[in-house]
C-alpha cells in the first residue's frame, strides 16, 4: 500500500516538473466526468459527503459553482454563472484529434444577448480566451440561437462564421424553454464535425449538423461560456483518437497476433471485441500479397482494390472513391468514421491524412464489430489497430475519491507560471 501511494505521489511530482520545465503533456487516456463522484470524511461519528472532482486532472475556471452534496436531491453537475472568458472546464492535458461529448442543461435560465456556450479547443494555454481559439458555440441573439465557429470555416455558416440556425425548421433555442442539449464534436486533422440534438433524441444526434475546416493543431479542450452565459454542465467526456489502440481486439479466420502486430490473409480479419453502431476505425495496413482489403463495420464494409477504387456495400459514393493502392505495399494508415448514414474514409500515403471517399448509407448503419479483413487473395500486416464508439452519448462511471490513488489537489497558487497558464 505504501509503495502504491509513493509511486502515485512520485508520478504527480514528475508531471509537475515536466510542466514547469515546459514539456507539453498530451492526453494518453480518456477523460470522463459525470459529476457524481463523492468524497467522504468522518468526524465525531458523522460521515460528511461532498462531490469530488480530481483537480489534478480537471481545470475548473472562474464563475463555476459546485453544488453541495444532498442525501435527498441529486445535484450531479457544475453551474456556470454569469460567465467570463476564463469560465472553462476541461482536462489538464492537450489533445490533437479527439471526440468530445457533453451535455448542457439550461433549466429555464434567462439568456443575455451575445452570451455563448460551447466547446473551445486547440487552446495553447489553460486560460486561452475561448473567443481567441478554435471552437463552436451556441450564441444568444434577439432572433434566436446562432451557432458560431470561433476559428476555421464552417460549411453551413450564413454570415461569416455564424450559422443563423434559428432560421431553420426544428432549430434548437437554448434560451427559450427548459432545454437540455447533447453535443458531440469529432476533431480530426484540420476538420471538426459537430453533432447536437435535444437530450433523448438519439437519432437526431447521429446527424452531422456542421463541418468546420481549417482547425488543424492541438491544445487544451474545454466546455466554456462567456459574455454572461449561465448554464449547467451535466457531463463531459474527451477521448483522444489514439485511445482507440488501447481497446481490445480479436482475430477471425486466417489471422494471428504477435505483440501489437497482426497478420491476416485470405479472408482473415482483425476485429473489435465490442459491437458498435457508429464507429471510428484506424489501422496501418501493409499489403504483402494480393489485390484488396476491407474495412468492415456493422453490417457493411468499404473495399480498397488494386485498381485504386474505394467502394462500399450498401453505400452511395458522394465524393472521391480513388486511392493510390501501391502505397499500401510499403504500409499506409487509414481511418474510417461512420455516424448515422454518413461514412467517410481517410488515408495517409505520406503527406498526412486526406479524405479518399465519402459515402451515404442507403439504410441506417447497424450494430456490429469493426475491423480490417484481407481480400480472398491477399495477405496483410496490420498495426496501429484501434476502434472507438462514435455514439453521441456514452455511459460514464463515477469516480469517488480514493485515498490510495488520488493525491490532494495542487491548487492554482501552488503552480508555477508555466503550469498555471499551460505554457509549453
Amino acid at each position: 500500500m505504501r509503495k502504491r501511494v509513493f509511486f502515485a505521489v512520485l508520478a504527480c511530482l514528475l508531471c509537475m516538473s515536466f510542466a514547469a520545465a515546459g514539456v507539453t503533456v498530451f492526453a494518453q487516456k480518456e477523460y470522463a466526468m459525470n459529476f457524481a463522484g463523492v468524497t467522504s470524511e468522518e468526524e465525531d461519528g458523522y460521515v460528511y459527503h461532498n462531490y469530488y472532482i480530481n483537480e489534478n486532472d480537471w481545470l475548473i475556471g472562474s464563475e463555476i459553482v459546485r453544488p453541495s452534496y444532498s442525501d435527498t436531491k441529486e445535484q450531479e453537475y457544475i453551474f456556470f454563472s454569469d460567465t467570463t472568458e476564463t469560465s472553462v472546464f476541461g482536462p489538464r492535458a492537450k489533445f490533437s484529434d479527439f471526440i468530445c461529448r457533453f451535455n448542457i442543461d439550461m433549466e429555464d435560465l434567462a439568456g443575455v444577448t451575445g452570451a455563448a456556450i460551447g466547446l473551445s479547443f486547440n487552446r495553447s494555454q489553460l486560460f486561452t480566451r475561448p473567443s481567441a481559439a478554435d471552437g463552436v458555440f451556441f450564441m444568444d441573439t434577439e432572433d434566436g440561437t446562432v451557432v458560431r465557429a470561433t476559428g476555421g470555416s464552417m460549411d453551413v455558416a450564413t454570415v461569416g462564421r455564424f450559422w443563423l440556425q434559428y432560421e431553420e425548421e426544428g432549430a434548437v433555442d437554448l434560451w427559450k424553454g427548459d432545454v437540455s442539449l447533447d453535443v458531440m464534436v469529432v476533431k480530426h486533422g484540420d476538420t471538426a464535425r459537430v453533432y447536437f440534438a435535444p437530450e433523448g433524441d438519439a437519432e437526431g444526434l447521429r446527424v452531422c449538423r456542421a463541418v468546420i475546416s481549417g482547425v488543424s493543431g492541438s491544445g487544451y479542450v474545454a466546455v466554456a461560456g462567456y459574455a454572461g452565459a449561465s448554464f449547467y454542465l451535466d457531463s463531459m467526456v474527451v477521448t483522444p483518437l489514439s485511445y482507440a489502440e488501447e481497446q481490445a481486439a480479436s482475430v477471425q479466420g486466417a489471422a494471428a497476433k504477435s505483440g501489437d502486430v497482426y497478420a491476416a490473409g485470405h479472408g482473415g480479419a482483425v476485429l473489435s471485441e465490442k459491437s458498435f453502431t457508429d464507429t471510428y476505425l484506424a489501422a496501418d495496413i501493409r499489403v504483402t500479397a494480393g489485390s484488396s482489403f476491407l474495412l468492415r463495420f456493422g453490417n457493411t464494409f468499404v473495399n480498397f482494390a488494386a485498381d485504386g477504387t474505394v467502394s462500399g456495400k450498401g453505400l452511395l459514393l458522394v465524393s472521391g472513391g480513388k486511392v493510390d493502392f501501391s502505397a499500401f505495399a510499403a504500409g499506409a494508415a487509414v481511418r474510417l468514421f461512420a455516424v448515422g448514414k454518413e461514412v467517410f474514409v481517410e488515408a495517409d500515403t505520406g503527406s498526412g491524412f486526406a479524405q479518399v471517399a465519402r459515402f451515404t448509407a442507403l439504410t441506417p448503419l447497424q450494430a456490429g464489430t469493426a475491423g480490417v479483413e484481407a481480400g480472398a487473395d491477399a495477405s496483410l500486416i496490420v498495426s496501429g489497430f484501434g476502434v472507438l464508439d462514435l455514439a453521441g452519448t456514452i455511459e460514464i462511471e463515477a469516480h469517488d475519491y480514493d485515498p490510495e490513488t488520488d493525491i490532494a489537489p495542487v491548487h492554482e497558487k501552488e503552480l508555477s507560471f508555466n503550469e498555471y497558464y499551460g505554457l509549453t
